[in-house]
């Protein structure tokens, strides 16, 4: 989870504190044989007003995943639990295991876009986004479900609550810098967020926000 900072938007650390905390497991329970396997995973987060100088409020943070074979729903609430209005941009962070050369994305072609590393070239439509070795972080101004369509299988993205999908991969020289990262491996996944960025959330005192990512994988029929 991205939290309370999106990328380097504010004071705090790249993508905030929350993804290098220490949550606390809730619920970890699943049913059914290895092929119809069915879970739930929780977590929470609590944040105090003391713990970051730059952002002296206090939150609670629950993340919740219900999963079976082939799909998942990722939930977040975000509690107010203070006495401060705070605001906060943020998002989910998942990777997608993809063979990226070979993988298209549709559903962003009237999409309004942001490229983190060509910000002055113009945004050409496009009925399907694809990749090649190059960096990519560009960030998207809409809501609307995703197909992402690899040799393999197709994956349905769709959100709530969030506003603007935000995509990257480090690319093949970008990935060099990324130590968890094998060399090799820059071209095996691709990240897909849900975010809240432009506009960040204003939570008053005893508001809770909520927001979720729903995913279902549809393999293809080999030949």
């Amino acid at each position: 989870m991205l939290f309370p900072q999106f990328a380097n938007t504010g004071r705090l650390q790249k993508h905030g504190t929350a993804r290098n905390r220490q949550w606390i497991l809730q619920e970890d329970s699943h049913s059914g044989s290895e092929s119809e396997i069915q879970g739930v995973i929780q977590y929470k987060l609590t944040i105090s007003s003391t713990d970051y100088p730059d952002w002296p409020y206090d939150a609670r943070l629950v993340l919740r995943c219900n999963y079976q074979e082939n799909q998942a729903h990722i939930e977040i609430s975000i509690a107010n639990i203070g006495i401060s209005t705070f605001s906060w941009t943020g998002g989910l962070h998942p990777y997608f295991l993809v063979d990226l050369l070979n993988t298209k994305i549709y559903g962003l072609k009237t999409s309004p876009q942001e490229d983190i590393y060509r910000p002055q070239e113009p945004i050409q439509s496009k009925d399907a986004l694809t990749f090649d070795e190059a960096a990519y972080e560009s960030l998207f101004n809409t809501n609307e479900p995703l197909n992402v369509v690899t040799p393999t299988k197709s994956i349905a993205l769709s959100m709530k609550g969030f506003n603007q999908w935000m995509i990257w991969n480090p690319g093949e020289e970008g990935a060099k810098a990324v130590k968890d990262l094998p060399n090799e491996d820059w071209c095996k996944f691709i990240c897909i967020e849900p975010t809240v960025v432009t506009n960040p959330v204003i939570l008053k005192p005893n508001q809770q926000w909520s927001g979720s990512l729903n995913i279902r994988i549809t393999p293809h029929q080999m030949n």
